[in-house]
This record gives structure tokens, C-alpha cells and sequence, in this order.
């Protein structure tokens, strides 16, 4: 009997220990692989945006598709603008007196709210932000003004989940003064409306002591996110724990590791003293040095990422270009860098994402079972200048383009799937 009792115990404890444990994915960006990049996506489609008097614009500064739109901000011109799937333009949202528009989209109501910061008015007693929405439908037209109420001192971000559901990133930072307490924070809220459903990722402040002060909280922002089916992926900043995120539930499904000359090192989340924490945060990070990773998903085996650094170090003119977008395959153990892949007939020999900062800086964007990026005019036709030899087929959208675009005329958006 007592044998019988020893061997249970000891199947209970390996199968504690097997669910207490996750694998750990050590990825080295210097010794990434390239690639063509039709082994990794299919499908591959050119969407030239309309150059007029009234659509054109310098860069994108951030892109948001909808079902049938793609909704632009360019820093340039200070100005929101709408075109359809097809690269028609529809709509310029100008700057007001002298105040640059910027905006967010809401998924679920289908409507795009663009807001003039300069505008909007703070109560200096309560430290309550008024802010005004001019609202639109996703093909530019207007819809009403809003006024909505934000409690500045507690910034909570509310990322849509699926149609009823969200979810918002807690910190559980403290001050110096105060140090950690004895208490438990969650990370992830999920809200049901504008109801709290659910607390996971419970972190205490003592046991995380060093997160919480160093980071304190997963990215804030939704383009960090890439949701598909009511579900998507994060990870600590810093730690690189990558959890599986569902209304339900958040599920670590592994670690990731970088070496310590490209990742903040990890040995900062071993200290114990407040005032040793203090000091590193206070020392710069060096540019292009990546304190977390963003934009997960997954395909079959394969496992996407972004790396995300507070200052990238450019890739314009490098030799060694910096790479921050990875296709890890979880059963091969081999690491691709989006960077290094290479065009090929399948991209007409053109650029399919950008070859300068833009994917650096924004990786892929996810929608409806597409991704998408965008390539500069410029970058456009110099690659066709140099692939002339090569006798591409293009289809009609960039024959088109080709002879009545220059390199000064609007980006291309490109579209593709990722290959089963």
C-alpha cells in the first residue's frame, strides 16, 4: 500500500511539474534565415492608392483596414484620409486650425472617431478629459460629434476581443517611495460590454517585484494585438512570456530568449532592491535594443512575432539590416527574419513589404484573413528600374500604375495570405 501511495505521489508531481512548465524558444536575430517570400505567403496583391491634387500624402503613419476601407494618417499633412479595397480615394480630414486630426476605429460598431487634441478640455480640479469625436462611417462620411469623458490618472486601454467582448492591460507598477506590497494585481482584464468579466494573470507586486517596476504592464496599445477568432496572443515585456488570450482564459504557452546584446537581459527581473531597480531604468537603453515582443500569431507550427524596441536603429543604408519580424517554427526550431526574405516571381520581383523602416517599425497588419504592408513609390520603382531584365508579368492594376505613376506619387498596399 505504501508503495502504491509513494508512485501516486509521484505521478502527481510530474504532472504538476509538466503543466507548470512551457517550452523555451532561444532565438538568435543575427543567425535568422531569409528566404523567398512565396514560401511564406501566397496570394500576394498590389493595391496602388490614387495620387491626386486632393489624396496625395507623404507617409503612413498608421493604417487601419476595415471590410471596405483603408483608413491612413499622415504626419506630413497632418491629415486622415480614407480610399476603398481598390485604392480609390474617398475622403481627406484636413488639420483645424492648425491641429492635426487623429483617430481610432471601433471594430464593432463599424465607426472611425477622429479627435483634435488640441481641442479637447481638461477639468485641472477632478483631472477629468472632455474629448471630442467627429465620428465616421469606414468610407469616410460623417455621422454625428460626440463628447466623452476620460479620468486621465488611471490611462486604461480597451482592445476589442470579438463583438462582445474586450480586453484591457493593468499595471501593477508602484512607486519608489512606496515600494511593492503584499498584493495581487491581474494584468488582463475582460470586459463583457462595459462590465468586468473576468481577472487573469494574477501578479504579485513582492514575488514581480522587478517587472512591475521595470514594465509593469502588457503594450497598451491595439496595434500591438493581432486578434483572429475571438482570440490572440501576448507576452511581458521584458520577460517574453507568451500567454494564449480568450474570454475565458490566459494559457503561458511558452518563453522566448534572445541574447543579451539585442534584448533587455533578463538578469534585471532577479534583483531585489527598489533602489538597484531604480538605477536601471534610469540608464538609457541603447538604440535598437528590443524590450518585448508584439503582434503574435500563430500558423500551424509556425509562430510570428514582432520585436518591439523603445528606439529602432534604422535600416536605411545598413549593411547588416536590424530585424525585428520573426517566423519561429516551434517544431524545427528554426527562425526566419521577414527582413531577410527576398522577392521573387511570385512578387513580381517588387518589394512586397517595406524595405526601409516601415516594417520595423509597424510589422504586419492582420485583417480578415489577410496581412498587409505597404511599399513607397519610390522603393516601387526603383525595384522595377532593376528587375526590367527579369520580364515580370504584372497585372493590370500595375501595368496601369507603372505608366501613369511616379516616384513621388502615393504608397502601393500590399495583400497577401499567409501560405498553408
Amino acid at each position: 500500500m505504501k508503495n502504491l501511495l509513494l508512485v501516486f505521489f509521484l505521478l502527481s508531481s510530474l504532472i504538476v511539474l509538466s503543466q507548470s512548465t512551457v517550452p523555451v524558444y532561444r532565438i538568435n536575430p543575427r543567425q535568422t534565415n531569409g528566404g523567398n517570400i512565396s514560401a511564406y505567403f501566397s496570394d500576394i496583391e498590389y493595391i496602388p492608392l490614387e495620387t491626386s491634387k486632393e489624396s496625395i500624402f507623404g507617409d503612413i503613419q498608421m493604417l487601419k483596414v476595415t471590410d471596405s476601407s483603408f483608413i491612413i494618417r499622415d504626419q506630413d499633412t497632418k491629415s486622415v484620409l480614407f480610399f476603398n479595397q481598390q485604392g480609390k480615394f474617398l475622403r481627406r480630414i484636413g488639420p483645424h486650425h492648425g491641429e492635426a486630426p487623429y483617430f481610432n476605429y471601433n471594430e464593432t460598431n463599424k465607426v472611425v472617431k477622429v479627435v483634435y487634441s488640441g481641442k479637447n478640455k481638461l477639468s485641472p480640479d477632478t483631472k477629468i478629459l472632455t474629448v471630442k469625436y467627429h465620428n465616421f462611417t469606414t468610407g469616410g462620411n460623417a455621422l454625428d460629434t460626440t463628447d466623452e469623458i476620460i479620468k486621465i490618472e488611471i490611462p486604461v486601454a480597451k482592445i476589442n476581443l470579438s463583438p462582445d467582448y474586450s480586453f484591457t492591460p493593468i499595471s501593477c507598477t508602484y512607486k519608489m517611495e512606496t515600494g511593492p506590497q503584499d498584493t495581487t494585481i491581474y494584468l488582463i482584464n475582460i470586459l463583457k460590454g462595459d462590465s468586468l468579466f473576468k481577472r487573469l494573470i494574477p501578479y504579485n507586486q513582492k514575488e514581480k517585484m522587478a517587472f512591475c517596476y521595470i514594465s509593469g504592464s502588457m503594450w497598451m496599445d491595439s496595434n500591438s494585438y493581432t486578434i483572429i477568432d475571438g482570440q490572440t496572443y501576448l507576452a511581458t515585456p521584458v520577460e517574453n512570456y507568451v500567454y494564449k488570450l480568450t474570454k475565458d482564459s490566459a494559457v503561458r504557452i511558452c518563453e522566448i530568449v534572445f541574447p543579451k546584446d539585442v534584448a533587455i537581459s533578463k538578469e534585471f527581473l532577479k534583483l531585489k532592491d527598489v533602489k538597484s531597480l531604480d538605477s536601471v531604468i534610469k540608464v538609457p537603453v541603447s538604440v535598437g535594443i528590443m524590450n518585448g515582443i508584439s503582434n503574435i500569431f500563430f500558423k500551424g507550427s509556425k509562430m510570428f512575432f514582432k520585436g518591439v524596441a523603445p528606439a529602432y536603429l534604422s535600416n536605411i543604408s545598413a549593411s547588416s539590416p536590424q530585424v525585428y519580424n520573426f517566423i519561429y517554427d516551434t517544431v524545427s526550431h528554426k527562425a526566419v527574419a521577414i527582413e531577410r526574405l527576398t522577392s521573387d516571381a511570385a512578387t513580381f520581383y517588387l518589394p512586397a513589404f517595406d524595405p526601409r523602416d516601415g516594417l520595423m517599425i509597424k510589422g504586419l497588419i492582420y485583417s480578415r484573413d489577410n496581412f498587409y504592408s505597404y511599399v513607397s513609390s519610390l522603393d516601387m520603382f526603383n525595384a522595377h528600374d532593376a528587375t526590367k531584365h527579369r520580364n515580370p508579368q504584372y497585372p493590370p492594376a500595375l501595368q496601369q500604375y507603372f505608366k501613369t505613376q511616379n516616384r513621388k506619387s502615393n504608397p502601393v498596399i500590399v495583400r497577401m495570405k499567409l501560405r498553408e
